[in-house]
């Protein structure tokens, strides 16, 4: 039913869904795109970074001792995929982001087995819980966008407590590919400029991060001979 993609040395079938997650506490969303492997009939891992959004709401529900919830979302609206792969600060909300693309607010279904909503364009939603002890298992290796396979990795297995789906699921596709591909990093590219733009202002005429992502060129334009050297101080401010 899903379609698949990885390393040919890879020992599991990868799916690439946007998992959706809550804070066990505040209650707040998170949209990330986070690798998945099947592990039998009702479990799947999910490689939550620990670093990201989704990897915070997980450590404080490990804290409070109870599952996390989350839903893992195949065939949606390209917009919900550009949100997910976007870098956000915590405090902002992916669901708004692609509202933004989209000019109109995203629209949400409930869960039917969990207290969160997913976007109702979705072709294919797995529901579930990482439930305590919080069990991990290995997954990799998986072909880097820099052109390497990354290494095996310990992440958390989920347990399934529900499946839906339309008639004749159509799901959207992701090759990860070694650069000039860009495509991933549309939604990240214009947070940048934004981000530099509420640095200097006008002072910025455009930005780009180029397809490796950890490089980028920045535009701009002098009109004051105080301006000479701010290129260097914006640069330095965007690390």
């Amino acid at each position: 039913v899903f379609p698949t993609c990885g390393a040919l040395q890879a020992r599991h079938r990868y799916y690439q869904p946007v998992v959706v997650t809550r804070h066990p506490e505040t209650g707040e969303y998170n949209m990330g795109m986070y690798r998945a492997t099947v592990r039998g009939k009702d479990r799947l891992t999910c490689n939550i970074r620990w670093v990201r959004n989704s990897g915070v709401h997980l450590l404080a529900a490990m804290e409070r001792g109870v599952p996390l919830e989350l839903a893992l979302c195949f065939g949606c609206h390209p917009a919900a995929y550009i949100a997910a792969v976007t870098k956000m600060a915590y405090d902002e909300d992916e669901f708004a982001f692609a509202g933004g693309i989209l000019g109109e607010a995203l629209p949400v279904v409930q869960c039917e087995t969990l207290d969160m909503y997913v976007p109702a364009s979705s072709e294919i939603v797995i529901e579930g819980k990482i439930n305590p002890p919080y069990d991990l298992d290995v997954e990799g290796p998986w072909p880097e966008y820099l052109g390497y396979l990354g290494m095996e990795i310990n992440v958390p297995l989920m347990d399934i407590t529900a499946v839906t789906y339309r008639d004749n699921p159509i799901n959207n596709l992701l090759i990860p590919k070694a650069p000039p591909y860009e495509a991933i990093g549309l939604g990240t590219a214009a947070r940048f400029l934004k981000h530099l733009r509420g640095l200097a202002g006008d002072f910025i005429v455009d930005a780009r991060l180029t397809v490796q992502r950890h490089h980028a060129i920045i535009q701009v334009k002098k009109t004051d001979p105080t301006h000479e050297g701010l290129q260097m101080d914006v640069a330095m401010a965007a690390l």
